[in-house]
């Protein structure tokens, strides 16, 4: 039998989950908004200088997203545990063919990530889907960026930036 875990060990490794909180960025919805701005109103993400990953249930993404975001299906918990076990890639997991082939490029500077609402990485249980797709990243010597309040806060003030079931992107 292994010794019982410290207090501090609960959570997982605590120094992996340190590395992971500093190397992870924040972005708020203002700045998120400027950044989708600058791109064309009819360019896909293979235009931009940064990928859109939502953390969502495949459902939700479909239900309404921002503009060009790649939805990562790692909401289940047979993907999410996949995905912590290091048997599947972010590539893996996405939901569409131009989604996968954008995570196998490696010529980003950004990835925002957002889910429904999370306002602190550090708040986060290591098991959470947001904190699972970062450390994926960070892994994969990525520059996660964290959309701070997610789609709900992001929803509310920036609404033409989103796109709504009926139509695809």
């Amino acid at each position: 039998m292994s010794p019982p875990t410290s207090p501090l060990d609960s959570e997982g490794n605590t120094l992996q989950r340190t590395l992971v909180l500093n190397q992870t960025g924040t972005i708020d919805d203002s700045s998120l908004a400027k950044k989708l701005q600058k791109t064309a109103p009819d360019s896909k993400h293979g235009h931009r200088n940064f990928l859109l990953l939502d953390c969502r249930p495949f459902i939700a993404y479909n239900v309404s997203h921002i503009k060009g975001a790649i939805n990562v299906n790692c909401c289940n918990r047979f993907n999410r545990k996949r995905l912590q076990q290091g048997t599947a890639s972010l590539a893996d997991l996405a939901t569409t063919k131009e989604g996968k082939e954008a995570l196998k490029k490696r010529n980003w500077k950004d990835i925002i990530v957002y889910d429904d609402g999370s306002e602190d990485l550090s708040c986060l249980p290591s098991s959470h889907t947001l904190f699972l797709v970062i450390k994926s990243l960070v892994e994969d010597l990525r520059a996660p960026v964290m959309l701070v309040g997610g789609i709900r806060c992001f929803q509310v003030k920036k609404r033409n930036f989103f796109r709504a079931a009926a139509s695809s992107g």
